[in-house]
């Protein structure tokens, strides 16, 4: 029972790293096909379009919280 408590929580304190799952996207773009990973091309696009906005949106933001 304690390891799925610990497992919901640790999920909640996790921080997802946009940068390196962009960089994965076009690894697996070149590695193989890309329908093997249960995303189209088009889907796996659009990930990558909604990963690059959240991080300058983040990177904004922290710039703003420095001023």
């Amino acid at each position: 029972m304690a390891d799925l408590v610990f497992d919901n929580r640790f999920a909640e304190l996790a921080e997802i790293d946009n940068a390196m799952l962009i960089d994965l996207a076009k690894e697996i773009r070149n590695a193989f096909d890309v329908e093997l990973t249960g995303y189209n091309e088009a889907e796996l696009e659009k990930l990558a379009r909604n990963l690059i906005l959240m991080a300058s949106s983040r990177s904004a933001m922290s710039q703003l919280k420095r001023t």
